[in-house]
């Protein structure tokens, strides 16, 4: 893992910690029951970075509790997570998916104790083929083995195959929704998906 630090941004989850250590609490309880630990970040469509928000404060929120965290950005078609940090190295997900760079090189530590990140690194033309590769199967599986929890900000359900096929991976997923913006029928439509690839729902975070 790189020696220094990428840095949270000072307004990133200040006001938000309580409701996201409750969230925390809440999902804990779920993965308990079948003892997993990672879990998927998604949303209905795609409408702004307040998923990729929900899923940084959700991980801040497991690392102040003492459990040591990786947020993987693997929303490959459109990353966000990096826009919150300063310091990023450029590499990432992407890089380390293309066999251009280590994955020590491609996770970093962060300013907030026992939280470690790995930002997209880039974006690419084909984010399905790499996010549901055999490496990437590897990664979750040596990240789940090395990280108390492992939290993935992925693309929205519908439409995003590689979203689909990680929630089905993972101990669940967390469908973030923007009051006022999301149709019923939408997120009717993305829990079918979630159903249908047989992945635990795990709640949803309404946000304004």
């Amino acid at each position: 893992m790189r020696s220094l630090p990428i840095a949270i941004k000072d307004d990133v989850a200040s006001h938000e910690l309580d409701a996201y250590q409750t969230l925390r609490v809440n999902i804990g309880f779920q993965l308990a029951e079948d003892d997993l630990k990672t879990i998927v970040v998604t949303s209905s469509t795609r409408g702004g970075e307040e998923k990729s928000r929900s899923a940084l404060s959700l991980a801040i929120a497991y690392a102040q509790s003492g459990r040591r965290t990786l947020l993987i950005d693997a929303d490959a078609r459109k990353p966000a997570l990096h826009r919150y940090m300063t310091g990023d190295s450029g590499q990432g997900l992407v890089p380390y998916l293309t066999r251009e760079c280590r994955l020590e090189d491609a996770i970093q530590a962060t300013n907030i104790s026992r939280l470690s990140v790995m930002t997209s690194g880039s974006a690419t033309a084909s984010p399905s083929e790499l996010l549901t590769s055999e490496r990437m199967l590897d990664l979750l599986e040596w990240s789940g083995s090395s990280y108390d929890i492992v939290i993935l900000d992925t693309p929205p359900l519908i439409d995003c195959i590689e979203s689909k096929y990680l929630a089905a991976k993972c101990g669940g997923a967390l469908m973030v929704m923007k009051i006022g913006k999301v149709k019923r029928d939408l997120a009717k439509k993305a829990q079918e998906v979630l159903a249908g690839a047989n992945a635990k729902l795990l709640g949803a975070v309404l946000v304004k």
